[in-house]
């Protein structure tokens, strides 16, 4: 049965072990949890770093213990380890026009509006040129507005502005 161990990461360390079937000489990694007595074997990939808040399901297994997943199962080893304290800000929403934000939306949409327009064009709607970039740069506005959460957001305005007024 798992128990849940949450805290600080006080202390890593590690544990060289040779597999009896190939004979290859593999790291094992624990990590020492503030609050926990025992080191706890967090698998072949260091994925902590000293000063890490982790929440980690543990087992006692072979006389130690074990990091799994939910259920019991044995937790996946991350790949890379990830770098510490590194936490990713929520991006606001709706978009603000001046954010930095805006230069990938704005790619994003001229592509998918260029996109558009370029089977218009394919399928005989849009027969010349002026017409044809006039309707990217128009349909690019109208996709960022929309994916930005900007054309929600002046919609809202306008319903709050109307309610104010009547």
């Amino acid at each position: 049965m798992s128990q849940l161990v949450a805290g600080q990461v006080t202390g890593l360390s590690t544990k060289q072990i040779t597999s009896k079937k190939t004979g290859k000489d593999y790291t094992l990694h624990y990590v020492n949890v503030e609050g926990f007595n025992d080191r706890i074997n967090i698998g072949f990939n260091a994925k902590y770093a000293v000063g890490s808040t982790v929440s980690l399901n543990v087992e006692q297994k072979f006389n130690e213990f074990k990091e799994v997943a939910e259920g019991g199962a044995t937790a996946p080893a991350a790949s890379t380890p990830p770098p510490a304290a590194v936490r990713q800000a929520t991006a606001a929403y709706p978009v603000p026009a001046d954010s930095p934000e805006n230069r990938i939306s704005n790619q994003s949409a001229v592509k998918s509006a260029a996109e558009v327009v370029a089977a218009l064009i394919t399928s005989g709607f849009i027969k010349t040129d002026d017409v044809a970039i006039a309707t990217v740069l128009d349909m690019a506005r109208q996709i960022n507005e929309f994916t930005t959460g900007r054309a929600d957001q002046a919609a809202l305005d306008g319903m709050t502005q109307q309610a104010n007024v009547g």
